[in-house]
């Protein structure tokens, strides 16, 4: 079976928020916008012991709330698992099962299935089922039911009348008999970001490793063996120190004799307790051999080490590829990339993404782009903590489903006919990973290479402008033809964005590529042609932004530019394409009495971008507290 949604209430920030779920699928977002959040809310819902704070519960600005829901959906059912879950499933074969906590109450796991709502009543009793359910009996509204002896009783006794009478019955929330089957099908595998990783190498199922080697060994088949063994070895051992004790039998004896004078109606047993086996579960002894040769044991070694071979046992179950066991995994990751090698973190991306393609069912929030799979955008989820209704800050999270970027491709495009496989196609030429790093900021200034970048940078420095703490990116699209697609994409994901681009006016008009203008106006919604200068949407230049510069600077510019780039070590040509070589440049500039226009009105827009940013994080949500419990 596969996890189809999550949908979440009153846990933490998620006060109402529905999830739906790929093969892989990928969480994004700033730090306490929810993604630590949705990953605990489904260990909470795996783990039947597990228990919930009182803070957990969502709190706005009123009381918090007084019950917790997280709300499961699995699809694609194999026929077994269909047989199991019968009575639970609806009209199109699929398993919804919720966790429900209630303030100072008691958790319980709950289904949807045909049902009386009496029954269904006595069933969510916490006591006295037997004889509820035998008050009903007596009040003879249902025909040939007879009495019960015990709760067991009862529970079969209604099942096996609203099995019979189905024209009776309605789609009730009722107590979920079938949790135990339902966890053991799902092997749930959750590897959080700051937990301890030396804690996931046992054997018995709980940790990571010994989870992923379950499935190879089932140490539950050889138990019984290994018991027996444990019982005879004790046995054998307790005999052979008995022989081998002269005058131990006499000494216990004695010893028996004088306690009942000291302590009449008392008796002392002695007998030799040997080391024993018996009751000892198998262990998993785990030790790492370095580089200088010596082996040390797991825990002796840095984070990185250790969390990597969690992520060496599951790259090892794609090249064992074996056929012992073939059983679904729900493998959730909070933060893969903590604490591995950028390079590892390519290795561990395309592992993860073969995994999602195989047996494993994928689920990780991430702050790296190198995660991201732009082929994979239809499970990329974005989420954002903000008050939109007034009554507290809540998590959204918004999917980025491929019907969706589709429909959105052919308006800018205007293209008539396409799938979404050309749009994944496409796709992946435009989205490198600085692209995707565009993702995480608050707004993207979108600039076609290198110069304008070093211009956009040099212009904030000279303003005093932090964009990175701020949260605005500046991404470069490789040529304004490229410009469109990046624009759709960022704009789809919730992130606004700001082109700058040129339009070429001293070239050709065949070199123009006015085509890919239109395209960036559509992108942003605007149905115009892109008129020069800076804008409120966007900044476009007559020719190039560097001639731009020139043209302003006049004939100080050369003279600034060659001092700036041997001051740093650069030709000019070179320099130009360094943000500290055109802040100096501009810096000299305008001790010559000369200033560029265009960059000030850069400036001051880039200003007040930051300053529209800063607005929307000026009020703290009123559940502050939950950044101080997720990690995201």
């Amino acid at each position: 079976m596969l996890l189809k949604t999550a949908e979440i209430e009153g846990y933490r920030s998620l006060r109402e928020v529905t999830v739906p779920f790929e093969g892989l699928t990928t969480c994004i977002g700033p730090n306490g916008s929810g993604k630590s959040s949705l990953l605990g809310a489904l260990e909470v819902f795996f783990d039947p012991v597990a228990a919930v704070d009182p803070r957990d519960y969502w709190c706005g600005k009123g009381e918090p709330v007084e019950e917790i829901a997280i709300r499961l959906t699995f699809c694609d059912l194999t026929d077994d698992e269909g047989d199991r879950f019968r009575p639970y499933l609806s009209d199109d074969g699929r398993l919804t099962v919720e966790r429900r906590f209630e303030q100072g109450g008691t958790a319980r796991y709950l289904g949807w299935r045909k049902a009386i709502s009496e029954f269904t009543t006595i069933r969510m009793l916490a006591s006295a089922h037997r004889d509820k359910f035998n008050d009903v009996v007596d009040s003879g509204e249902f025909d040939e039911l007879e009495r019960a002896t015990s709760k067991e009783d009862a529970l079969a006794k209604m099942r096996a009348w609203e099995t019979a009478h189905p024209d009776r019955c309605e789609i009730l929330k009722v107590e979920f008999e079938g949790i135990e089957t339902l966890l053991d099908n799902v092997n749930f595998i959750s590897v959080k970001a700051f937990e301890n990783p030396a804690d996931h190498v046992e054997a018995q199922g709980k940790g990571a490793i010994g989870k992923l080697l379950a499935k190879m060994v089932d140490h539950r088949a050889v138990q019984g063996e290994l018991e027996d063994f444990a019982r005879e070895a004790t046995e054998r051992s307790q005999d052979l120190l008995r022989k081998a004790s002269d005058g131990f039998q006499p000494f216990a004896d004695a010893m028996r004799n004088q306690l009942r004078q000291f302590a009449p109606g008392f008796n002392v047993k002695v007998d030799w307790t040997p080391p024993t086996l018996q009751g000892a579960k198998p262990r998993l002894e785990v030790t790492i051999e370095a580089e200088d040769g010596l082996e040390r044991p797991l825990a002796y070694q840095g984070h990185g080490v250790q969390r990597a071979l969690m992520y060496a046992a599951l790259t090892a179950q794609i090249e064992a590829d074996t056929d012992l066991q073939r059983d679904r995994v729900l493998l959730v990751i909070e933060e893969p990339e903590a604490f591995q090698h950028p390079l590892s973190c390519r290795v561990l991306s395309a592992t993860l993404r073969e995994l999602s393609e195989r047996h494993y069912q994928v689920i990780y929030s991430t702050h790296s782009p190198l995660f991201i799979h732009p082929t994979l955008v239809g499970g990329l989820r974005i989420f954002r903590r903000e008050d939109r209704t007034g009554d507290g800050a809540r998590t959204h999270v918004e999917s980025l489903d491929e019907e969706s970027l589709l429909k959105e491709w052919q308006r800018v495009f205007e293209v008539g006919e396409a799938t979404t496989t050309s749009v994944r196609t496409r796709l992946e030429q435009h989205l490198s990973a600085q692209v995707l790093e565009g993702l995480f900021a608050r707004v993207c200034i979108l600039v076609e290479g290198q110069e304008d970048e070093a211009v956009v940078r040099a212009a904030a420095l000279s303003g005093s402008l932090d964009l990175d703490s701020a949260g605005i990116g500046v991404v470069q699209t490789q040529g304004k033809e490229a410009m469109p697609n990046v624009s759709t994409f960022l704009s789809l994901a919730g992130v606004e964005v700001y082109p700058i681009f040129d339009l070429d006016r001293q070239k050709k008009e065949r070199d123009q590529k006015r085509q890919a203008e239109r395209q960036i106006m559509r992108s942003l919604d605007i149905d115009a042609e892109p008129v020069p200068g800076v804008g409120e949407r966007y900044a476009a230049w007559e020719q190039n932004l560097t001639m731009q510069l020139e043209a302003e600077l006049g004939d100080v510019y050369q003279q600034a530019l060659d001092q700036a780039a041997g001051t740093h070590g650069y030709a000019p040509s070179q320099g130009q394409k360094i943000p500290a070589v055109v802040a100096e440049l501009l810096e000299r500039a305008s001790k010559l009495g000369a200033e560029s226009e265009s960059v000030a009105k850069l400036s001051n827009r880039m200003a007040q971008l930051m300053e529209s940013v800063s607005r929307s994080d000026a009020e703290p949500p009123a559940n502050w507290y939950f950044s101080a419990f997720e990690g995201g």
